[in-house]
């Protein structure tokens, strides 16, 4: 039996190519049809906005999930009873940490 490291799937990769490419392609749209502007102040300021905010934001949620135990839970009861040998690599990385004390 393989086991798989992480979550990572097909349609995860194929969904970020995705995204690439409308972005690839809606990059060169806008610059095709606003090639004469030299620079967007007001849209800078706006983009510097939202990144602080989405950078604020991601920050105070890892760190919530840092302080309050929800990230890694002490192993269930199935799980303490599970052979061992059905544990896949981050199976037995995510219940040893969850099962040591803080």
């Amino acid at each position: 039996m393989i086991y798989r490291a992480s979550g990572d799937k097909a349609y995860d990769w194929i969904w970020l190519f995705c995204i690439v490419c409308f972005s690839i392609a809606g990059t060169l749209a806008w610059s095709a049809l606003d090639w004469k502007r030299p620079s967007y102040q007001a849209l800078h300021g706006w983009f510097h906005l939202f990144l602080r905010f989405a950078v604020g934001t991601q920050m105070i949620s890892y760190g919530f999930a840092k302080v309050v135990p929800l990230e890694i839970p002490f192993p269930s009861l199935t799980r303490l009873v599970q052979p061992y040998g059905t544990f896949s690599p981050m199976g037995v990385l995510w219940s040893s940490v969850g099962a040591s004390p803080a």
